[in-house]
């Protein structure tokens, strides 16, 4: 039989276990509830700039998940910055959002009068967009005025209020183009990029001067030309800027593998060094490679693809440590996807976030919100 004194200690132990289980799982810090509030904060932000309408995020601890179909990349862009945000600035001290990742696709990206010329082997192929059959029509006639008979159109319809400047732009990247021994242009939403190479310094810089003065209508240009053997003397301080030159670089070439291994496909390797070379002359943030998961090797193939990817544009100077890869949805529009992440500016006096020796609200490099 216990003595009073037993009985008294084993009582005050039980309760010291019960308060115990309450505060781990009850309490305001617990993991659960944790998790619960980041869920609430996270859903709240996505509501209050509206983009519940087409994100979905799912809290598991502190990372959080944002998938949907964004009608554009500055609403996802903004997406994935609001749930970085929603509760505190990140941290595992802190107790906010420490991971975001990145799952959503956007659309109609391919259908945003994206239009693209590549010049190589003496024929000019169009292809891509234009906003109706007379513009179409222009666009044709300007090139085959440029480049003679060696023009192949592959120009398809996208009806709607093209950018302003949209045909002055056009005219302008092909008849820059025409300068070049090889090269090419892409033009999306209102921005452009050349990349290829001349024949001379005086090509060079003639195509730079007309890249540097007044661009048509509301559009970013930008021009990345050069002789055999020379640098870029061009850098690229915009984000959208650049990976448009990225994917430009590639010269229409879509990156392949051998089926079921990581193994670059016959080609890409060179197109992959230009790409790189043109990611060398930004100076923004890092380049986040993201490939399509595929029935033939699932998330971990498609991670070890996207550092063969990785490897082959680091030969041109940029190091490893300014990429990041990711593993795409299965259902993404495109096998390979280019982000280059902008810096963001910082607020001077908030200091650094309490855990994570990051900027209050800056995204993990890791996670960071594209296409390839």
């Amino acid at each position: 039989m216990l003595t009073p004194r037993r009985q008294a200690a084993l009582i005050a132990f039980g309760l010291f276990v019960f308060l115990a289980a309450l505060a781990i799982h009850a309490s305001p810090l617990s993991a659960g509830s944790l998790e619960e509030r980041l869920q609430s904060r996270a859903d709240a932000a996505l509501y209050e700039i509206r983009a519940d309408a087409w994100a979905e995020v799912r809290v598991n601890g502190q990372v959080a998940t944002v998938t949907g179909r964004a009608p554009d990349r500055a609403a996802r862009d903004r997406a994935l910055a609001v749930v970085q945000r929603a509760d505190w600035a990140g941290g595992v001290v802190a107790g906010g959002i420490t991971r975001v990742i990145d799952q959503t696709t956007v659309a109609n990206m391919d259908a945003r009068l994206g239009l693209r010329a590549d010049f190589s082997s003496g024929r000019l192929v169009l292809s891509g967009f234009a906003p109706d059959s007379d513009a179409a029509t222009r666009v044709v006639q300007q090139a085959e005025r440029l480049f003679g008979d060696a023009v192949e159109s592959e120009i398809r319809l996208a009806p709607g209020a093209a950018p302003l400047g949209w045909e002055a732009a056009v005219r302008l990247g092909l008849a820059e183009l025409a300068r070049l021994e090889w090269g090419s242009v892409l033009i999306e939403g209102e921005r452009m990029a050349l990349t290829g190479r001349a024949a001379n310094a005086q090509a060079v810089e003639t195509v730079r001067a007309a890249f540097e003065s007044a661009a048509p209508g509301v559009f970013q240009i930008a021009a990345l030309v050069r002789t055999e053997g020379q640098d870029f003397a061009t850098e690229i301080a915009d984000a959208d800027l650049c990976e448009l030159a990225v994917r430009a670089a590639l010269g229409g070439r879509a990156i392949g593998f051998t089926p079921g291994l990581d193994t670059l496909a016959q080609g890409a390797r060179p197109a992959l060094r230009r790409a790189g070379e043109a990611y060398a002359a930004c100076t923004t943030g890092p380049l986040e490679v993201r490939v399509r998961i595929e029935e033939d090797g699932g998330e971990a193939l498609a991670l070890d693809r996207a550092r063969a990817i990785v490897e082959a544009m680091a030969e041109a100077g940029r190091p490893a440590e300014d990429f990041t890869v990711e593993a795409g949805p299965a259902d993404a529009e495109r096998a390979v996807r280019f982000n280059v992440v902008p810096f963001e500016p910082v607020d001077p006096g908030m200091g650094e976030a309490e855990g994570t020796g990051e900027a209050p609200g800056a995204l993990s490099q890791d996670e960071q919100p594209e296409e390839g």
